[in-house]
C-alpha cells in the first residue's frame, strides 16, 4: 500500500496538479468540438465526475502508474519524477537520432517497441512517458497496460475490452464499451504496453493482434516495451524497433550524485571508486544494476569486477544487521534457518515461482506453499521461511495478498543460482530441455548462467541449441555464407501469395509456415539469451523488388492453380525463391552484419570446444592422484 508520506504529498501543491491535470485530461477525452454528430449521444452517455471523485483516482493514477520502489526505497513509494535519471533511445536501424528522453513527449505515428534488457528500465520511461503526456497540451488520456496482467486464455480479446478494464482499475466505470471504441478511434486514449517479453510464447501471437489492433483498427500510435529477441520487432511496415541505450559513465555518476538515499562518506566513496576504476561503470550499464551496486556496496569485501560480483552480495547485504546505509532492519526470525539456508530456500522458491509463470507477483497461498516446498526439498524442516526473505531483505513485496518481487532481474537470478546448484544430470537435462524447447520465462536465467555456469552451459545449452538450428541451416560451414544469409530472410518470411488477377492485382507476403516455427523461434532465441543478432534486412525495398517482378507481364504465365504449391482464395503461394535469387536477397541484407553474425556463430563453436576441454581437465580423475 502506498506510504502516509506520499499520500500526504498528494495533498500538496503536486497533489493538486496532478489532480487538475487528471480532470481537464478526462473532460478533454469526452468533451470535444471534433467528435460528430452521430457519436454525440454515445457520449452523452457518460456521466461527468466530479473533482472530489477524481481526487481518488488521482491517487490511483499516481500509485499505477508514478510511483515505484527501488532497492534502496523498498519500504516506500518513489515519485517517478524525484528519481528519473534521463534515458536515451536511438532507432534500432540506425545510430543517428538519439533521443534523450526527459521532459518532452515521445512522438511516434505507428507502433514504437522499444527493446531493452533486464533491468534496462522500460517500465520506467513508460511511466516517465505518461507523467510528460499529462504535462503536454494533449486531449488523450494516457494508460499502461501491463500485458502479462491480461487474461490471454479468453477465446477472443478485445481492444476495447481490455482498455475499459484498465479504466475501471483507476475508479472511472462509467464509459460503455461503444464509447471506447469511439474515444480510440479519436485519438483520445494514449496507449503504453508494457512488457511483451513477459507474455509466453504460446500467447503471444494474441498479443500481437492486440497490438497491432490499437494501429490497424483504431488508428492509434501506441509503445510497447520487449527486451531483445521476441515477434513483435519482426513486424515490417507498421512496427518501429527502438534501442534502449546503455548508462554511460557520466549518467552513472550523475544518478549517484542525485541520489538523496546514499549517506555522504558512502557517497563520496563510491564517487571516488568510480573516477579511480573507470572499468566499474563499464558493467553499471542499467539502472537496477547501480541500484544493486549502491545497495550492496557497503558490504562488498573487494572491488565487483562484474554484474555478478554485484548480484552475487545481495541477499547477505540485505539481511545483514551491519549495513552502513541502515537499509535493513534486526527482525525476529520466523524459522531457525542460518543466512546460508535461507538463501539456499529462496533460489528453489525463486525458480519455482518463476517457472509456474513468467510474473513477479504472486498471491499469498503460492508463495507460502512455494517456499514450504524449497524449504522441504533441502531436508529442511521449518515454516515460515518466506516470513523471514520478506521481512529482513524485502526483496519481495506485500500488498494485500499480493506478493511481488522487487525487481525481475532479482527472481531470475536467484532461479539461476538453484540451477547452478543441482547436479551435473540436473544441470544437463535442464539445459537440453531449454535447447529444444526455448522458454520466454527462462532467457534471464540461462544469460545469468552464462557467467555463473560457464562450462556446463556452453556444453550442453549452447551446443545443443546450434545442433538444432543446423537440421535446418548449416551455419557452421564457413564456406557457405551466401546460403546462410540467404537462409537468413526466413526469419522474415518464407513465401510469396500473389492474387491471380495480376497485373494490377495483390501481392502479400506470408510469415513462416508451421514447419518453420523451431527455425524462428531458435533465431529469436540466439538475440535474447546469446546476443547474437541477425542481420537487419530492408524489408521495404525487398517488397517493392518482389512486386516489381510479380508484375512484369509474362510472369504468372509460368504458373497455374495445378502447378502451384498450394492455392488461397485469392491466390497463388509461390516460393520466395522463385521469384527473387538468392544474390537478388543478399543486397537487402546488411552485408557487414551478416558478416559478424557467421563469425559469431564461428566464435560460438570455439567457445563450445573450449569449455568442454576445461570442463574435462577440472573433472579429470588424474587431478586426484
Amino acid at each position: 500500500m502506498m506510504e502516509s508520506g506520499l499520500s500526504k504529498a498528494l495533498e500538496s501543491e503536486l497533489g493538486k496538479k496532478l489532480a487538475n491535470l487528471l480532470f481537464g485530461r478526462f473532460n478533454a477525452l469526452i468533451k470535444s468540438n471534433d467528435i460528430d454528430r452521430d457519436v454525440r449521444d454515445v457520449f452523452d452517455t457518460i456521466a461527468p465526475i466530479d473533482e472530489h471523485s477524481f481526487d481518488a483516482i488521482s491517487l490511483k493514477v499516481t500509485e499505477k502508474y508514478l510511483t515505484f520502489r527501488t532497492l534502496q526505497s523498498r519500504t516506500q513509494d518513489i515519485f517517478i519524477g524525484d528519481i528519473y535519471h534521463p534515458l536515451k533511445i536511438k532507432k534500432t536501424d540506425s545510430d543517428e537520432n538519439i533521443v534523450t528522453l526527459v521532459d518532452n513527449e515521445f512522438i511516434s505515428t505507428k507502433i514504437a517497441c522499444i527493446v531493452g534488457k533486464a533491468g534496462q528500465g522500460k517500465t520506467t520511461i513508460l511511466r516517465k512517458m505518461v507523467y510528460n503526456h499529462l504535462n503536454m497540451d494533449s486531449n488523450e488520456f494516457p494508460i499502461i497496460i501491463t500485458l502479462r496482467n491480461v487474461d490471454w486464455t479468453k477465446p477472443s480479446i478485445d481492444l476495447k475490452e481490455i482498455v475499459s478494464v484498465e479504466f475501471q482499475e483507476l475508479g472511472i466505470n462509467n464509459i460503455s464499451l461503444e464509447a471506447y471504441a469511439y474515444l480510440l478511434i479519436k485519438n483520445r486514449i494514449k496507449i503504453f504496453f508494457d512488457g511483451f517479453d513477459e507474455v509466453t510464447t504460446a500467447n503471444r501471437s494474441k498479443a500481437i493482434a492486440l497490438i497491432t489492433s490499437a494501429y490497424s483498427t483504431y488508428n492509434c500510435a501506441c509503445i510497447v516495451t520487449t527486451r531483445p529477441g521476441t515477434e513483435i520487432q519482426l513486424l515490417s511496415g507498421i512496427v518501429i524497433n527502438y534501442t534502449l541505450l546503455d548508462l554511460e559513465y557520466d549518467d552513472v555518476k550523475k544518478i549517484v550524485e542525485r541520489n538523496s538515499r546514499i549517506l555522504d562518506v558512502d557517497k563520496t566513496q563510491i564517487l571516488t571508486l568510480l573516477d579511480s576504476k573507470r572499468e566499474i561503470a563499464n558493467f553499471l550499464v542499467t539502472p537496477i544494476i547501480l541500484d544493486v551496486f549502491i545497495t550492496t556496496y557497503p558490504e562488498l569485501s573487494a572491488d565487483p569486477t562484474s554484474l555478478i560480483d554485484v548480484y552475487e552480495q545481495l541477499f547477505t547485504s540485505l539481511i545483514s544487521t551491519h549495513d552502513r546505509l541502515k537499509i535493513s532492519f534486526q527482525r525476529e526470525s520466523q524459522s531457525s534457518l542460518n543466512v546460508k539456508q535461507l538463501e539456499e530456500v529462496f533460489w528453489g522458491a525463486s525458480f519455482r515461482l518463476l517457472s509456474s509463470r513468467n510474473d513477479v507477483t504472486f498471491t499469498g497461498n503460492e508463495i507460502e506453499k512455494t517456499f514450504l516446498v524449497s524449504t522441504e526439498k533441502l531436508g529442511l524442516k521449518d515454516y515460515n521461511t518466506h516470513l523471514d526473505v520478506i521481512n529482513k531483505t524485502s526483496l519481495i513485496q506485500v500488498d494485500g495478498n499480493e506478493y511481488s518481487y522487487i525487481h525481475k532481474s532479482i527472481i531470475e537470478f536467484n532461479a539461476a543460482k538453484h540451477i547452478l546448484n543441482l547436479s551435473d544430470a540436473a544441470r544437463v537435462s535442464y539445459y537440453e530441455r531449454m535447447a529444444i524447447s526455448p522458454h520466454s520465462n527462462q532467457e534471464n536465467v540461462l544469460k545469468f548462467l552464462s557467467k555463473i555456469d560457464e562450462d556446463m552451459f556452453y556444453i550442453h545449452y549452447t551446443k545443443n541449441l546450434l545442433l538444432n538450428i543446423n537440421k535446418i541451416a548449416n551455419l557452421l560451414n564457413s564456406d557457405n555464407s551466401m546460403s546462410i544469409e540467404s537462409l537468413l530472410l526466413y526469419k522474415f518470411y518464407s513465401n510469396v501469395t500473389v492474387s491471380v488477377t495480376l497485373p494490377g492485382g495483390k501481392v502479400s507476403f506470408q510469415p513462416l509456415k508451421k514447419d518453420n516455427d523451431h527455425f524462428i523461434k531458435y533465431m529469436l532465441t540466439m538475440e535474447s539469451v546469446l546476443d547474437i543478432y541477425t542481420p537487419n534486412l530492408d524489408k521495404d525495398n525487398l517488397e517493392l523488388e518482389i512486386i516489381k517482378v510479380v508484375s512484369t507481364k509474362g510472369f504468372l504465365s509460368k504458373y497455374s492453380i495445378l502447378k502451384s504449391a498450394s492455392s488461397t482464395l485469392d491466390g497463388i503461394t509461390i516460393p520466395l525463391l522463385d521469384i527473387v535469387s538468392e544474390r537478388q536477397i543478399i543486397q537487402f541484407l546488411d552485408g557487414q552484419h551478416a558478416k559478424m553474425f557467421v563469425t559469431d556463430i564461428l566464435n560460438l563453436d570455439r567457445l563450445i570446444i573450449e569449455h568442454k576441454k576445461i570442463y574435462d581437465g577440472k573433472n579429470s580423475m588424474s587431478e586426484f592422484f
